[in-house]
């Protein structure tokens, strides 16, 4: 996946995660308003059968109204509704919000050792006296003033002689529609999600065009100056070459020699890096011998770092094979070696490893020195990023080694990373998959 890929994706999962996370808001304050609304409309209605004797009754003539727009237009309430403000406390209004909102409610009044003296209830009930028995134990064994039993609610209020009045609420119907209304906004979220990404993968196309377009001309300039230098450059080498041979070698021809070869290099490396973002880099995959090549890899760095004194440590389990390209696997081991190199002091080890575990390989590279500041570990890939500028001029470099070993690591399905204590030690570990 290109970068422009991964930007895209990036702006999808954020526009994804920030609707998911209102739609989700939404419909959970929407449907827990609703079942507060339900509850607390219920728990009012039981508290006015407590305080009507266990009867049900109306106190509010408009909420009333509203209940009564679910009742054909040819019904007449206005002679009910007078006869409810007229009505003393103890009557009862005909029409009952259990009949209107399709629940069933009754009342028991218990004793002061919890025997049932007796059931009110207006209209006939569904249940049996022994239902109602083991109603009235489960809610007793609550021991709570209200809750919520079998779909039950219910409210006990004290009397001062001991006795309790239990008034009962069916919501069995009431949680049903709230665990559709659930199952439907669920339903709607889904399919909101579902629009929300297609907006957002419209809109992020939308977005990165432009973003493709100068990365675009970004990777054809260098890829454009990359050819165009290597002449030159080929032709500055040629001709220090002739310079020295015929007016000797001096310090000032091996300045421009030197400088010729790092630019060079550098124009090989954009290039590389230039062809891998056009994914026109290409590894011919075989298998090789990963111990043999590591080695062959390490060994010409042995004469230098025994001039810098320093020393060199090499451990590899013999004959473990892999599948991908060996010179580029080559060029991975010499970026990490040379790297621990530059960034060690005089008298530094560097130990590289190599061994299986399972079915995987690893390629240790340890150096001690002065080590990489844990906020800089992802930023070492980063292309033309040096931790120490000054220590970048001294040893050479343009910061394109480790960004160009870990494009070659992804390439062949495997990972790079690094581990340090800053001001001590350094160690790059690359992992691929043995075939």
């Amino acid at each position: 996946m290109n970068r422009i890929a991964n930007l895209r994706v990036r702006i999808i999962v954020s526009i994804l995660s920030v609707l998911a996370l209102v739609f989700a808001l939404a419909i959970i304050f929407l449907n827990a308003s609703i079942f507060y609304r339900e509850v607390k409309d219920a728990q009012r209605f039981l508290q006015t059968m407590a305080r009507n004797e266990g009867y049900a009754k109306l106190t509010s003539p408009m909420r009333l109204h509203r209940l009564f727009r679910k009742f054909p237009k040819d019904v007449d309430v206005k002679p009910a509704l007078e006869a409810e403000k007229d009505s003393e406390i103890d009557n009862v209004f005909p029409i009952r919000l259990e009949i209107v909102g399709f629940r069933t409610s009754f009342s028991v009044k218990l004793s002061a050792d919890n025997q049932i003296l007796d059931v009110i209830h207006l209209r006939p009930l569904a249940y049996t006296d022994a239902e109602i028995k083991d109603i009235v134990k489960k809610i007793l064994a609550r021991k709570s003033r209200q809750g919520l039993v079998m779909g039950m609610l219910y409210y006990i209020e004290e009397h001062d002689d001991g006795q309790r009045m239990l008034c009962i609420v069916n919501m069995q119907s009431d949680i049903k529609v709230l665990h559709m209304l659930i199952m439907y906004s669920v339903i709607c979220y889904l399919l909101a999600l579902i629009v929300a990404f297609a907006f957002a993968w419209f809109l992020s196309g939308f977005i990165v065009r432009p973003i493709n377009e100068a990365f675009k001309k970004q990777k054809d300039f260098i890829s454009d100056a990359g050819h165009e230098l290597k002449t030159p450059i080929a032709v500055i080498g040629a001709n220090v070459d002739v310079l020295m041979a015929d007016h000797g070698d001096n310090k000032w021809l091996q300045y421009i020699k030197a400088e010729n070869k790092r630019m060079g290099l550098l124009v090989k490396d954009l290039l590389y890096l230039a062809r891998t973002d056009a994914d026109r880099a290409h590894y011919e995959l075989c298998p090789f011998d990963f111990s043999s090549a590591i080695t062959n890899s390490v060994l010409p760095f042995e004469s230098l770092v025994f001039e810098q004194g320093k020393k060199l440590e090499l451990e590899v389990e013999p004959d473990l094979m892999c599948v991908g390209s060996e010179q580029q696997i080559k060029q991975v081991a010499m970026i990490l070696v040379d790297n621990a190199i530059k960034n060690s002091d005089k008298g530094a080890v560097i130990r590289v490893r190599v061994f299986a575990e399972g079915r995987k390989l690893f390629l240790k590279v340890y150096n001690t020195g002065r080590g990489i500041k844990k906020e800089d570990f992802e930023r070492i890939f980063e292309r033309f990023y040096r931790t120490d500028e000054s220590r970048a001029r001294e040893t050479g470099g343009y910061g394109l080694g480790l960004p160009i070993a870990r494009t070659i690591v992804l390439a062949h399905g495997g990972s790079i990373s690094v581990a340090s204590k800053y001001g001590a030690w350094t160690e790059f570990t690359v992992t691929l998959s043995r075939p």
